[in-house]
């Protein structure tokens, strides 16, 4: 894996689809929602140092860990769930 080459990758996806919008270096700090679907998002813009607020139809968490997913307020836990817990007899088995 070579993050410069993952990156051109994606820009070159980015580039098929023109309507796509991305804002790199801009961190969650927030996101609200009516019901269980997300309206907005708040973010800090780290080049300029402002809040900004986003809304739109449709949110997609790119984030490595699911941020946006938890700061919606999604169920999730962390690390490892037992075998037992999805009836997954090879959970956690080595080949």
């Amino acid at each position: 894996y070579e993050p410069s080459v993952a990156e051109s990758v994606f820009a070159d996806m980015m580039a098929e689809h023109p309507s796509l919008r991305t804002f790199p270096a801009h961190r969650l700090l927030t996101a609200h929602r009516d019901g269980v679907r997300i309206t907005a998002i708040e973010t800090l813009d780290m080049e300029r140092g402002a809040d900004r607020r986003f809304e739109a139809a449709v949110f997609v968490d790119a984030t490595y860990e699911g941020d946006l997913y938890a700061a919606a307020g999604a169920a999730f836990f962390l690390g490892r769930e037992a075998r037992d817990d999805y009836d997954e007899s090879l959970a956690g088995h080595i080949y």
